[in-house]
């Protein structure tokens, strides 16, 4: 047997960023991009922790890098995936602490082409400098275990189970994962009445179409885990009209 020493133990409790959007990828059966906004959100929702490295920080050891604060990844974030696994920071955006759940306190992110590389600066040849390199991007590495407990569920969510009051209870042996019509397991007829539930009864708003459909997923996995899972791309599809009912008017300050 492999002698496995304590730093390399460790190392093995995170994860990089591409590791991680490839496994929040095949568990809510989304796509690269989608999956970057949900990683970074659960950061923002405290769901998910992180290391932050320093630019001259090897992704494969721990020397350099830091427990980082959600408040870190709030405004602008810049993923590049192909390093793999670095962030770019707006700097003036993680001064602006918002508290969690605030419309400004979720990232904003976007995924930049590669890969990241060290600026050698050598005069004798006219080399033009890279836009993307280590000094700008930090590497981030995020735990393991979190990860693998995806998908989150909001405080709230496991409160709203309880108290719906169109709750459609679970019979034994039977399934609820047919609207009536022929074709294949659907739970859209379950999400709707969750929906049209929360609308009526003029539940908390949410601070976007996004984080309503995630919300709206998460309570189908907790409360029905044995039908038919929808994405919450899937339900924002589904019900554009009527998850503008439940958000947030947006505004900026002046």
């Amino acid at each position: 047997m492999r002698y496995v020493s304590k730093t390399e133990k460790e190392r093995q409790r995170w994860m990089t960023v591409v590791e991680a959007i490839k496994y929040i990828a095949s568990k809510e059966s989304c796509d690269q991009r989608e999956a970057v906004d949900n990683l970074f959100w659960a950061i923002a929702d405290n769901n998910v922790r992180v290391l932050l490295g320093n630019w001259s920080s090897d992704p494969d050891s721990l020397d350099g890098f830091n427990v980082a604060s959600r408040y870190e990844f709030q405004g602008e974030i810049k993923v590049c995936l192909n390093a793999p696994g670095y962030v770019r920071l707006d700097s003036q955006a993680t001064k602006t602490k918002y508290p969690t759940g605030h419309i400004y306190g979720y990232p904003k992110v976007e995924i930049v082409a590669g890969p990241v590389v060290d600026i050698v600066f050598d005069f004798d040849q006219d080399t033009p400098i890279p836009d993307v390199n280590k000094r700008d991007f930090w590497p981030l590495l995020v735990s393991r275990d979190d990860i693998q407990k995806w998908p989150f569920l909001s405080d709230e969510e496991p409160h709203q189970a309880l108290s719906a009051p169109k709750q459609i209870p679970e019979i034994p042996g039977k399934t609820l994962s047919h609207s009536g019509a022929a074709g294949r397991p659907t739970s859209k007829h379950l999400v709707e009445i969750e929906l049209i539930r929360r609308i009526e009864s003029g539940q908390k708003l949410a601070i976007s179409k996004i984080a309503e459909a995630k919300s709206l997923s998460d309570w189908l996995a907790s409360t029905y885990p044995k039908e038919a899972r929808m994405t919450a791309k899937t339900i924002g599809n589904a019900f554009p009209k009527e998850l503008n009912k439940r958000v947030v008017e947006k505004f900026r300050p002046k």
